[in-house]
C-alpha cells in the first residue's frame, strides 16, 4: 500500500511538473497571453483550414502606444505593469464576446488576436470595443497612475491570399497606418476610423533605415542600411524610392544612425558622381572619425562601374577603409568581370533577377558564373527583395549567398507623421 501511495503521489506530482513545462511553453510568463511560437502555429493551422473549407478569418495586430515613454518616463518595472493590466484588459473583453478569439503576446508591446470563423465586420466590433476597454482603464504601478492607448490594424483572410506572409503582412500594414494616423486608432483594410493628427504635407521625404541580414544560421545583422522614402498623403503611405541621394543631404541622418547603431557595418546609396566629390569623403571621415562608428562604412553603387573609375575610387578612400557594393540588374549583371570583383567587398543581386534566370538560361549562366567567381574572391553576395517566407526558402535552396534584405528579413524604420 505504501508503494502504491508513493507511485501514484509521485504520478501526480509528475504530471503537475508537465502541466506547468506546458503552460510555459503556450503562456507569456508576464502577461498570461498565449506566445509568439503558439501564434505561428496556430494562425498557420488556421489560415490553412480557412482556405481548405472557405471559413472566415480574421486577425488583428495591436501596439500600446508611446510604450517606450512609459518605460523612460516611469521605469521598466512600470511598465511591465501596464503590459500586464493592458493584456488582462484585453482578454476580459475578448471574454464578453462569444466565438473562437485567442489573444498572444507577439512583441514587447504587440499583442494580436485571431478570430477563427469571424469575418472582419464581427471582429472589428470586438477590437473596438478592446480599443475602447484600454483607453478607459487606468493601469497601477507603485504610486503611479498610468494611462495608455492601443492601436490596431486588422485583415480578413482573402481567397487571393497565396501564402499566409501575405496576410500577415497587411495586419501590420494596417498598423502601421494607424500610427501614421497618430496612434490611438484602428485601421481596418486600409480604412482608417478616425484621425487623430493632421498630415504636415511638407514632409514629403525621409530617412529611414533597414537590416541586411544573414539567411542561414542564425540570421545575424550583416549591415545597417540607409534607405529613402517618400510620403504620399493621399494614400497616407510611404514608398520605399530606389535609388541614390545625396551624401550631403543624408549626412546628419548617417551621422545620428551610426552612434545608434554602433559597431554594426553601415551601407549608404550614392551615385558615383557623389562618391567621386571631395566633399563627400570629407563627410565620411567625419562619420568614420567618431567614438560610436561603425566597422565599416560601405556604398552601394548601381552597375556598371568601369574598372579604372572603381580601382580610382578605392584608392581615394584607401585611409578611411571604406568599402564598395555593386548593385546589378538584368542588364549589368553580364558587364561584371572578375577583375573587377577583388576591388568589391560585396555585390547587390534583385530577387527578380535569380527568378528571371529560371527561364533564360544566358542570364542563368552569367549568374552561376558570377556567384561563382565572388565564392573565389571572398566577394559578399547579399540578395534584395525578399518579401515572404517563399522568398526567403527560394534563395536559401537555390542560390548559395549570403544575405538578404526586403520586408520579410527587416521592416524599414519609417518615421511616424505627427
Amino acid at each position: 500500500m505504501l508503494a502504491t501511495a508513493l507511485y501514484l503521489y509521485l504520478m501526480r506530482q509528475e504530471e503537475r511538473e508537465s502541466a506547468m513545462y506546458a503552460r510555459r511553453a503556450t503562456y507569456d510568463a508576464l502577461t498570461n497571453a498565449k506566445t509568439y511560437a503558439v501564434f505561428r502555429a496556430d494562425i498557420s493551422r488556421t489560415f490553412n483550414n480557412a482556405h481548405a473549407n472557405g471559413q472566415p478569418l480574421t486577425i488583428a495586430s495591436i501596439d500600446v502606444d508611446h510604450f517606450k515613454q512609459v518605460n523612460d518616463h516611469y521605469g521598466h518595472l512600470a511598465g511591465n505593469e501596464v503590459l500586464i493590466g493592458v493584456a488582462t484588459t484585453l482578454q476580459k473583453e475578448l471574454d464578453r464576446h462569444p466565438g473562437e478569439h485567442s489573444l498572444y503576446r507577439t512583441g514587447g508591446e504587440e499583442f494580436s488576436i485571431i478570430f477563427n470563423e469571424i469575418p472582419a465586420r464581427t471582429a472589428t466590433a470586438i477590437v473596438r470595443a478592446c480599443w475602447a476597454a484600454v483607453k478607459n482603464s487606468t493601469y497601477h504601478a507603485s504610486k503611479y497612475a498610468i494611462r495608455v492607448t492601443i492601436s490596431a490594424g486588422i485583415t480578413a483572410v482573402r481567397v487571393t491570399d497565396n501564402h499566409l506572409d501575405e496576410l500577415l503582412k497587411r495586419a501590420d500594414d494596417n498598423l502601421y497606418q494607424s500610427k501614421q494616423h497618430g496612434r490611438d486608432t484602428i485601421t481596418v483594410e486600409g480604412d482608417t476610423l478616425h484621425d487623430t493628427t493632421h498630415v504636415q504635407p511638407q514632409q514629403l521625404y525621409a530617412y529611414c533605415t533597414a537590416q541586411v541580414r544573414q539567411l542561414s544560421g542564425n540570421h545575424a545583422d550583416m549591415t545597417t542600411e540607409v534607405l529613402t522614402a517618400r510620403y504620399e498623403a493621399t494614400t497616407d503611405q510611404w514608398h520605399l524610392v530606389p535609388g541614390p541621394r545625396s551624401f550631403t543631404h543624408q549626412y546628419n541622418f548617417v551621422q545620428q544612425v551610426a552612434q545608434e547603431a554602433g559597431k554594426i557595418a553601415l551601407t549608404v546609396h550614392l551615385t558615383l558622381a557623389d562618391c567621386q566629390s571631395t566633399r563627400t569623403r570629407a563627410h565620411m571621415a567625419a562619420v568614420l572619425a567618431r567614438n560610436q562608428r561603425p566597422t565599416r562604412l560601405r556604398v552601394l553603387l548601381a552597375a556598371p562601374v568601369p574598372l579604372m573609375t572603381l580601382a580610382a575610387l578605392r584608392a581615394d578612400y584607401q585611409h578611411l577603409d571604406v568599402g564598395f557594393v555593386l548593385g546589378l540588374n538584368a542588364d549589368s549583371v553580364a558587364q561584371v568581370t572578375e577583375p573587377l570583383l577583388p576591388l568589391l567587398d560585396g555585390i547587390r543581386l534583385p530577387l527578380s533577377l535569380l527568378r528571371a534566370a529560371e527561364e533564360d538560361p544566358d542570364t542563368a549562366q552569367h549568374l552561376h558564373t558570377l556567384v561563382a567567381q565572388c565564392r573565389q574572391h571572398d566577394v559578399v553576395i547579399v540578395v534584395s527583395g525578399i518579401d515572404n517566407s517563399v522568398d526567403a526558402d527560394y534563395v536559401r535552396q537555390k542560390w548559395p549567398v549570403d544575405g538578404g534584405c526586403g520586408y520579410f528579413v527587416s521592416h524599414p524604420d519609417l518615421p511616424r507623421i505627427d
